[in-house]
């Protein structure tokens, strides 16, 4: 027995000193007193010792990682020397050790259990050379305080697991019960409702707060069909379309069918199950009924897109999906009973009567567009088809529209054919009131520069070639208009790319240039393969190094060619260590007939730089610049990756 395991009784006779004692028994009394204050000591730790754990396992959220790493921590503190003593934690292949962690051949230990399996232990080492009892505890009771930790972290991991497999399955399958309108719960091994959506709380009549307090074993109107239902749940993982009789909270019963799977651990535990219902009682009830109901969603299969309702030929609402009420703001908009005409635009609304009264046993099908009040009060362009549902005996039974917004298609519509009429009539006059006059202008320059040059003085000499360079530089400038034309007018031919041929192609465009100026290029070794324009894409390179190799100044020495990806856009980049350009002047750079003030003294239209920005647009993306000044500039063009186009070329 102990010294703490005495009675008190026992203990208080042997602190008494009898006045004839001699020196010997005061000594005694002194080592009494010694272990009696030792013993105080160890019990203080360890009572110590198990509330900072608690505490510990109280912190809400804490993670099990950090809980071991915490509890290792703690465990030295027990003895009489912590610095003397290391505590490890193994689990599974986790090792958590306490701070200046030494292993030596001196140790106690317990294991650590997870459902009756060890999984792993809890090990406290001592100095070599000292034993286990004389390291400032009882073995003993040590032992029997390190099995209970043990013990308890076993429990800990148990119920963390279980925390995180439950959290796991709950994200995974969050959105199904948000999105569903079957009715979904969620009941755990002993049949208590763990979750449900609304549309459960909805079938059976229930708050959340009341369900939570039922077992799914009451509902059952024979609870026979439950013990059946879980042996085939639990033999087979999964049950699909289990036909089965259910009560609701008003004691009316109904036909359901369940299909259900099992929700299991690391280990193959059962955690839950999973139940989706479907009630049938209707459907059970009359064939009219399921007729209907077949049409009606067999024409939703067919049909289906953003926007879906139902009315009767009056107009009256008995069907709006979750997109429409999201569309035109609330449910209290498209509830049955209400007008379909409310959510049309009223200067629309006598329009769209009179096409839908068209609609016939001859003429079921129609589309047409029409304006619609959206969400926030805003007027959008939608465009619907109709379709008429009939009975066997033609008669009307009701109308399906399947709609879909259109008013990004209507303002893109309209701004091209904006857009269209500015470049026909900016064309007309370009090639009607220059085209011809700057050919026959350059053709006699030339003329006159070949045969007459060498007539002149100096100073004639040098009126004669600025002449030239003159009418060249308008050639150029008008060539460059009726690019920029054509590229507006032309639609993409989206096909699949090799960036390394595009680049190689750049490259060799401007070879002799690079040689001669002793320009470094550089490129990706290994770029993918993209869609996009052919013809466009060398058309923005070719326009963005050739801005580079003009402007740059004498001490451009190398261009580089850069391309990143992203999850919606390819990102390019041609980059030049030559003269920089002013921040103040970064987005006019890229409008029509802009130069920058580098740019003075070299020849150039200011158009290459606004046909970069339109031809990027037209494939979905953006230009930009970077330049700190005198380090270079960089052009950066982003390209979409789903592009649309006119015309498509199969790989």
């Amino acid at each position: 027995m102990h010294d703490h395991d005495k009675p008190k009784r026992h203990r208080s006779q042997e602190l008494r000193v009898r006045p004839s004692d001699s020196e010997g028994a005061e000594n005694s009394l002194k080592n009494q007193l010694c272990q009696a204050r030792d013993e105080l000591e160890r019990k203080t730790k360890e009572l110590d010792c198990l509330y900072r754990i608690s505490r510990l396992l109280e912190q809400p959220g804490l993670p099990l990682e950090a809980i071991l790493d915490g509890v290792v921590n703690i465990i030295p503190s027990t003895t009489y020397s912590p610095e003397s003593a290391w505590a490890r934690i193994t689990l599974e292949d986790q090792v958590f050790t306490s701070g200046t962690f030494r292993q030596t051949r001196v140790k106690e230990a317990a294991p650590i259990t997870v459902h009756d399996k060890q999984t792993g232990s809890l090990e406290l080492f001592f100095p070599e050379g000292e034993s286990a009892s004389n390291t400032g505890s009882f073995q003993e009771d040590r032992e029997r305080l390190l099995r209970a930790i043990a013990e308890r972290l076993g429990r800990v991991v148990e119920r963390k697991r279980a925390q995180r497999a439950l959290q796991e399955n709950e994200k995974k399958y969050r959105s199904l019960f948000d999105e569903s309108r079957d009715a979904i719960y969620i009941t755990s091994p002993s049949d208590r409702f763990l979750d449900a959506n609304q549309a459960a709380l909805d079938l059976f009549g229930y708050t959340r707060e009341k369900l939570g307090k039922r077992s799914i074993r009451e509902f059952y109107v024979d609870r026979a069909d439950r013990d059946i239902f879980r042996h085939e749940l639990e033999r087979n993982g999964s049950v699909r379309n289990y036909e089965v009789a259910l009560r609701k909270q008003d004691e009316t019963t109904m036909d359901c069918l369940l299909t259900a799977t099992t929700w299991r651990s690391e280990d193959g535990s059962v955690l839950g199950y999973q139940t989706i219902i479907r009630d049938i009682t209707e459907y059970k009830r009359t064939v009219e009924a399921l007729q209907k109901s077949e049409a009606r969603y067999r024409a939703i299969v067919e049909d289906q897109t953003e926007l879906i309702c139902r009315f009767r030929p009056d107009g009256t609402l008995t069907f709006a999906n979750e997109a429409l009420c999201r569309y035109v703001g609330g449910h209290e908009k498209t509830s049955a009973g209400k007008s379909y005409l409310l959510f049309i635009a009223q200067e629309d609304r006598a329009k769209v009567a009179e096409h839908l009264s068209s609609l016939s046993p001859e003429n079921q099908v129609t589309t047409h567009e029409c304006r619609g009040i959206a969400s926030n009060g805003e007027i959008r362009w939608q465009q619907w088809t109709n379709r008429l549902i009939i009975d066997k005996k033609g008669a009307a039974l009701e109308i399906q529209s399947v709609g879909r917004d259109i008013t990004e298609r209507k303002e893109i519509e309209a701004a091209l054919e904006k857009n269209s009429e500015k470049i026909k009539r900016f064309a007309y006059s370009v090639s009607h009131d220059l085209k011809n006059p700057v050919i026959g202008l350059h053709g006699l320059s030339k003329l006159l520069h070949k045969h007459y040059r060498e007539n002149f003085d100096e100073r004639g000499k040098k009126f004669c070639d600025q002449i030239l360079k003159t009418s060249e530089q308008v050639a150029e400038l008008v060539d460059r208009i009726n690019m920029y034309i054509a590229m507006k007018e032309t639609p993409l031919v989206i096909e699949r790319l090799n960036l390394k041929d595009i680049f190689r192609t750049i490259r060799e465009d401007f070879s002799s240039t690079l040689t001669d100026r002793t320009i470094q290029w550089s490129e990706p070794n290994t770029p993918p393969q993209i869609e996009a324009d052919h013809v466009s894409l060398l058309r923005i390179l070719r326009n963005l190094v050739d801005n580079a190799l003009k402007y740059g100044g004498e001490k451009l020495s190398r261009i580089t060619i850069g391309y990143e990806e992203s999850d919606d856009f390819h990102l390019f980049s041609v980059t030049d260590d030559g003269v920089g350009i002013k921040k103040e002047a970064f987005e006019e750079i890229f409008g029509f007939f802009q130069r920058n003030e580098t740019s003075r003294g070299v020849e150039g239209t200011g158009l290459g730089l606004a046909i970069v920005r339109d031809l990027v647009e037209q494939h979905g993306g953006k230009a930009w610049l970077e330049s700190p000044l005198e380090k270079g500039t960089t052009f950066y063009f982003s390209i979409l990756k789903k592009l649309k186009s006119h015309k498509s070329i199969e790989d």
